[in-house]
């Protein structure tokens, strides 16, 4: 076992795009954001717990005992070579995260809103040496040591798809049959909120664009800390 742990305790800026993925020409509804908004505390953390219940993945979950949406931690590890290499991690049971909006009008853009969330947490998992392995071999073969590798950790809002499934199937696990699309429609909401994520580096800005960025956050302007036999950044 090599227990790592990430320690929170700071307000972070959130992207919420205006658009729908793939599609430059459709907006997302407006009733989408505000519901998230509105319900943004009906989260749950996506840890071991959630992982194991998710799989085989059921079709006849209870609305009623399930959040609307997940909070997702990951990671990615880079070197000086662009491109990156994405960490999951399987968060433990003793895990626990508080999540508070600050400011839903913080700002926006052509692309984007802008919000902001306090993000109060202790997150556990195990960070073995196989994983320790596979991720310093790939940032060495991108001309980085370990120590010098960048680091990007992604906290996202996602809709909960064991909450979404409970809608669109019945007791039965067949298809319910499809409702209108509108404020009212809980599965049409969830099935087109966007990821809502935040990113924060461990280097400062260094291309024009990074520069410029309204949301570009660095670990050491935030009250972060991780911890671990392997994970010292």
């Amino acid at each position: 076992m090599a227990k790592t742990s990430l320690r929170i305790n700071n307000d972070f800026i959130f992207s919420f795009p205006k658009k729908v993925l793939g599609k430059e020409d459709e907006l997302i509804p407006n009733y989408i954001k505000k519901h998230f908004l509105d319900n943004y505390k009906s989260v749950q953390l996506s840890d071991e717990i959630f992982a194991k219940r998710s799989y085989p993945l059921p079709r006849n979950t209870n609305p009623e005992t399930e959040t609307l949406y997940l909070f997702e931690i990951e990671f990615t590890f880079a070197g000086k070579k662009i491109g990156g290499v994405r960490y999951c991690p399987g968060f433990t049971e003793d895990s626990n995260i508080n999540i508070n909006l600050i400011d839903e009008n913080f700002g926006e853009d052509e692309e984007t809103f802008y919000f902001k969330f306090n993000i109060s947490a202790t997150i556990f998992w195990d960070f073995k040496s196989n994983h320790y392995n596979k991720y310093k071999e790939f940032v060495e073969k991108n001309e980085s040591t370990w120590e010098d590798s960048k680091i990007n950790i992604r906290f996202n809002f996602r809709n909960n798809f064991l909450h979404l499934n409970s809608l669109k199937y019945d007791e039965k696990g067949d298809l319910k049959e499809a409702q209108k699309a509108n404020e009212n429609n809980i599965s049409h909401i969830l099935e087109n909120t966007p990821n809502i994520f935040s990113l924060i580096q461990n280097y400062m800005p260094e291309k024009e664009w990074e520069k410029n960025s309204k949301n570009w956050q660095t670990m050491n302007e935030k009250n972060i800390e991780l911890k671990g036999n392997y994970f010292k950044k």
